[in-house]
């Protein structure tokens, strides 16, 4: 598989597998991310209407694949990123430490169009 058709294939594959796991729609868009030190083709995925979302590294994805990795792994990466990004985030807001573990008491909250995951951070 070219690169050309592992960036089409792997953005609707991604997407069929988000949505299918969280049952919410997703945008997954292809684009030339330019950094201070580095460009690389990137996968942009966010919950549709959302304005928050993350880049995955094309380049890099392909040459894992050409090194050997399953391709069904690096799609189910995808979701553990997207995971990884947000437990990030929470980390960094409460100013905690990834050494530790965290208990965190939530309730899920769904109306006719939304859910929400509520939070008790005492």
């Amino acid at each position: 598989m070219n690169f050309e058709e592992f960036k089409d294939t792997f953005a609707t594959d991604v997407k069929d597998t988000l949505e299918r796991r969280s049952g919410s729609a997703y945008e997954v868009e292809s684009r030339k991310v330019d950094k201070m030190n580095e460009s690389y083709e990137a996968l942009t995925v966010k919950q549709q209407d959302q304005i928050i979302g993350v880049n995955l590294n094309l380049d890099s994805l392909y040459r894992e694949l050409d090194d050997g990795a399953d391709y069904g792994v690096l799609v189910s990466k995808a979701k553990q990123i997207t995971c990884r990004i947000f437990f990030a985030k929470v980390l960094r807001l409460m100013g905690w430490s990834a050494n530790y573990k965290y208990k965190v008491l939530g309730k899920l909250i769904r109306t006719d169009t939304d859910q929400i995951f509520v939070f008790d951070f005492k």
